[in-house]
């Protein structure tokens, strides 16, 4: 019998050790990728390595910048999106073409209600959470 084959981005941050474990008692053949991963050539290379790919958990985090609109930097608001927007992207970009040309796969996007309900002096991790949301969404439909 062939495993299934999931691929966990940034295994040992945020939800990452308790999904590799779940997929791991699922008896899935599991692939941890460490973070950062947050460069495209970088999460090309290691879903290119992994091959054949059945589950992708994108399992991006980085912590929120907290503190009064007046108080942040356009280079707290980028690393977020550096952190968490663009490496989806990049993963969900790089995993579908093989997930289509199989007619079989799934993407699992770990994210936050953060941007449904809003946490008061953290706009910037909402808005990276919530560009998240959206473009699992619409990558779904």
């Amino acid at each position: 019998m062939v495993k299934r084959r999931v691929l966990i981005t940034c295994a040992d941050r945020y939800m990452g050790p308790a999904i590799q474990k779940k997929f791991q008692n699922l008896h899935f053949e599991v692939i941890a990728a460490p973070s950062p991963m947050i460069s495209e050539d970088q999460i090309t290379n290691v879903i290119d390595a992994a091959g054949h790919i059945d589950v992708l958990v994108a399992n991006f985090a980085y912590p929120p910048v907290t503190g009064e609109l007046e108080q942040l930097r356009n280079d707290d608001w980028m690393t977020l999106f550096d952190e968490l927007v663009h490496p989806l992207m990049y993963a969900v970009r790089a995993t579908v073409p093989q997930m289509l040309e199989r007619a079989s796969g799934k993407i699992i996007a770990i994210t936050s209600a953060a941007p449904l309900r809003g946490i008061p002096n953290n706009s910037a991790y909402c808005a990276a959470r919530g560009a998240q949301n959206s473009f699992i969404k619409a990558v779904g439909l």
